[in-house]
């Protein structure tokens, strides 16, 4: 990962392969605190995939990811029809 230069690159988006397990899973629990925190020391604001548990967004919320995405905040549907389509994790 590298912004070498650019000031196009404001977010960080976590795969769900590690979000979506990481209440259950110490290496994905980890893994999503390390892409976290380069994140953060990127300047970037970081966005978790796949968020459809209450549990999830609590340990999101403990780590400090700042975004979430997934069918815990909202179920996909036309463009049209969707707003921001993440909720802010910080509230």
């Amino acid at each position: 990962l590298t912004a070498s230069g650019s000031d196009l690159v404001n977010s960080l988006k976590i795969a769900g392969t590690f979000s979506r397990r990481l209440d259950n899973d110490l290496i994905d629990y980890a893994m999503v605190e390390a892409i976290n925190r380069v994140g953060h020391v990127m300047s970037l604001n970081t966005v978790a995939e796949e968020v459809e548990s209450p549990e999830v967004l609590e340990k999101l919320r403990e780590i400090g990811v700042d975004s979430a995405q997934g069918f815990l905040v909202a179920a996909p549907g036309p463009l049209e029809e969707i707003g921001a389509g993440e909720e802010r994790v910080k509230n």
